[in-house]
């Protein structure tokens, strides 16, 4: 990307992403059922976290995702090594995979995952890296809209996962992983 081209770049404003919230869930006060819409009641509730409070959890996520808008003004040679610079495309890429995971955490679990770090990486790819005490996360998002991206996890007990990611799709797995690793 030239100079010309991040000068041009307007702020991301958070105000302008609708989150969809899913209201199927709803939860019966004096039985502690739950149910997910149907007429079916269920005793065990999805998995919470103590006070979770999603509109600070999308919040964060919001201003995480304005603030990594700035790896669009990385030009090539970024690093003094040759690196490529990072097309908007890669970015919304990047950012709109990680929604998608935010929209499933709390469609399919209720509960927040740790908020990742938004990155640069090689040949104009991007990373999304969660490093929390006992379990890491790495999704690569390809600059090459044709490439999957690619996904290594890592437990302290050496539990290790990895493979390659439609990121058109959400990962609910990969969302377990950040909730019950942590």
């Amino acid at each position: 990307m030239d100079d010309d081209q991040s000068d041009k770049l307007e702020p991301w404003d958070p105000s302008s992403w609708q989150w969809p919230v899913d209201n199927r869930t709803s939860y019966s006060d004096t039985d502690k059922l739950w149910t997910d819409g149907s007429n079916d009641w269920y005793e065990n509730p999805p998995i919470t976290t103590h006070d979770f409070r999603p509109a600070r959890w999308l919040s964060e996520l919001s201003q995480l995702i304005g603030r990594s808008r700035s790896i669009l003004k990385l030009g090539d040679d970024w690093d003094g090594e040759r690196g490529e610079g990072y097309a908007e495309s890669t970015w919304y890429r990047a950012t709109n995979f990680l929604l998608t995971l935010a929209n499933a955490a709390l469609e399919r679990f209720q509960a927040p995952f740790a908020v990742p770090r938004i990155s640069p990486a090689e040949r104009g790819s991007i990373d999304l890296f969660w490093k929390q005490p006992g379990t890491q996360l790495l999704i690569n998002i390809p600059a090459d809209v044709e490439e999957p991206a690619t996904y290594y996890g890592e437990t302290s007990e050496g539990n290790t996962i990895s493979g390659i990611i439609n990121t058109a799709t959400q990962r609910s797995d990969l969302i377990a992983w950040l909730i019950l690793n942590r």
